[in-house]
């Protein structure tokens, strides 16, 4: 991932919350921000996966069929041509 750079909390609230407390809450925002990152790109990554793998089932599903309806096809067209060649050769 590339930098991020999150905007610093303004002078009124450093000095409001004090400096301790602006770091840990720029660090707690730095956290919260990488875990939601990462969190997405799980679930997005999730999804994909799951796309692809329906789309995958049904490239699969019609390979089946054509093969089935191609095998069927070669198997009827065999007694068809030895008949044909047992008349005329």
């Amino acid at each position: 991932m590339g930098l991020e750079i999150l905007p610093r909390p303004s002078k009124k609230l450093r000095a409001t919350l004090g400096q301790e407390a602006t770091e840990n809450l720029e660090e707690y925002v730095q956290k919260m921000t990488r875990f939601e990152n990462k969190t997405m790109t799980e679930l997005l990554f999730e999804k994909f996966e799951r796309r692809i793998l329906e789309e995958v089932g049904k490239v699969r599903k019609e390979i089946h069929s054509q093969t089935k309806w191609v095998l069927a096809a070669i198997f009827g067209a065999v007694p068809f041509y030895m008949a044909i060649y047992k008349l005329f050769g």
